[in-house]
């Protein structure tokens, strides 16, 4: 089966439905990066042009031809919704044996009707630049933000912390005041969540593999 994460958190099912769009907008409205990944690797999109706070169906077009429907933990179709200015940022994993190939993450407004057709390659081999998602980037002290992470070994132990902005370092703790334990699901990648209640800055959610070795830093804002 095709596997595709959303934060780490989403698969992907062939799609049994043929969508009926308008003709597509591409480049100038669209990107992702890295353009170029591997398979089990992260590619970040974004898209602009849609009508402020509408809903936006996402789904992908595989090399082989079929489509694919990105579907929530609950088994439900991902829902996104544009911000204020018309843009949408997303994100997802793909699984280690997503086939290499040319495809197309297709991101639909409801109510426009504005399509974008973003392409991207999948190419065994290629560098992994992309390895982590955080949503919100931003958010005010009290804000819930849902970081991903890959490149861990499968199953693997992962120790977690902030660096905040005075440069003092803080260790995440679960509901028991205990430092909180994070692994690596089968496919090398974790995802995690945390109710930042910290003064305004940069920080940078810190996690590191305890056998691989393999460190990845994610910079998130607390906005004032």
């Amino acid at each position: 089966m095709k596997m595709v994460r959303w934060f780490g958190m989403f698969a992907v099912v062939l799609a049994l439905v043929v969508f009926v769009a308008p003709q597509a907008a591409y480049a100038q409205s669209a990107n992702v990066e890295p353009s170029v990944g591997p398979p089990g690797g992260g590619f970040a999109f974004a898209a602009e042009g849609f009508n402020a706070g509408e809903q936006v169906g996402v789904w992908l077009n595989n090399p082989d031809g079929a489509v694919s429907d990105i579907i929530d933990a609950n088994g439900e179709i991902f829902v996104l919704f544009a911000d204020d200015t018309g843009r949408a940022d997303w994100s997802v994993f793909l699984a280690n044996d997503a086939p290499s190939g040319f495809y197309q993450m297709v991101a639909f407004g409801v109510k426009s009707k504005v399509e974008i057709v973003i392409p991207f390659e999948v190419r065994e081999g290629a560098p992994l630049p992309v390895n982590y998602t955080v949503e919100p980037v931003a958010g005010p002290s009290g804000t819930e933000f849902v970081f991903a992470a890959g490149g861990f070994l499968p199953n693997e132990r992962l120790g977690v912390w902030t660096n905040n902005p005075d440069g003092t370092v803080s260790d995440i703790l679960d509901a028991n005041g205990d430092v909180f334990m994070l692994f690596a699901d089968d496919d090398g990648v974790a995802v995690w969540s945390v109710f930042v209640q910290d003064i305004p800055g940069v920080y940078q959610m810190v996690v590191f593999g305890l056998e691989s070795g393999v460190q990845v830093v994610i910079p998130f804002e607390v906005t004032p």
